[in-house]
């Protein structure tokens, strides 16, 4: 596979992919097809990696992967933007994930960009708020008007807001919840708030339509 993909990459390092396949316990000889989702995911990332070439695009290329592989890719893919000219673009849905990789994140909507943002600073400065609150009885209109329910135990819950503002604040400061905590807002918030109306609209019509 190394001769084959040489043909098409000529700058293929093979002396480099031989390593990582060594550092990897990877075996040289063995067939593609009698290694597991897994092994197949790494090779084919270290081919990617290996090809020194300037641009990598990769299709979900941690889906499937165990947490020790996903890892080992993870740092193989920094090491690669590290110390070379290389520059990667990953499509994923898992959002989260990519906080911790991606140093620019784009959310696509019907093939055209609805939100591009570098996640450090666009997760400090978001109009998003994440908040855990303990709330016996009935749910104060600010949730129920504002906010969306992620996660529900007990009388604990963690409400996203999408279009928070010191109105919005002033109202939650006002309700009668015991316990107030602000959490901090990942992707995969940021993805809930542009995108949360669009699925319930859809469903909404989906519904119809079925009646």
């Amino acid at each position: 596979m190394a001769r084959i993909f040489k043909v098409s990459y000529p700058q293929l390092d093979i002396d480099w992919f031989k390593n990582l396949l060594k550092t990897n316990n990877l075996s040289l000889n063995k067939k593609l097809s009698g290694m597991s989702k897994g092994q197949r995911g790494l090779i084919l990332a270290i081919f990617a990696i290996t090809s020194k070439s300037k641009y990598i695009f990769l299709d979900k290329p941690l889906d499937g992967l165990d947490l020790i592989i996903r890892d080992q890719v993870k740092q193989m893919l920094i090491t690669a933007v590290s110390n070379s000219d290389t520059s990667v673009m990953i499509a994923s849905h898992n959002l989260e994930e990519l906080d911790f990789l991606a140093d620019r994140i784009i959310l696509l909507k019907n093939r055209k960009i609805e939100k591009d943002y570098l996640p450090g600073e666009e997760l400090k400065t978001a109009n998003v708020a994440k908040l855990q609150m303990v709330i016996e009885g009935e749910l104060p209109k600010v949730v129920s008007e504002c906010g969306h329910i992620l996660e529900k135990r007990g009388h604990l819950y963690v409400v996203l807001f999408k279009d928070y503002n010191s109105k919005v604040a002033s109202r939650i400061k006002r309700t009668k919840a015991q316990y107030i905590e602000q959490l901090p807002v990942n992707s995969d918030d940021i993805f809930r708030a542009t995108f949360e109306e669009d699925y319930r609209l859809r469903q909404s019509a989906g519904k119809r339509t079925n009646k």
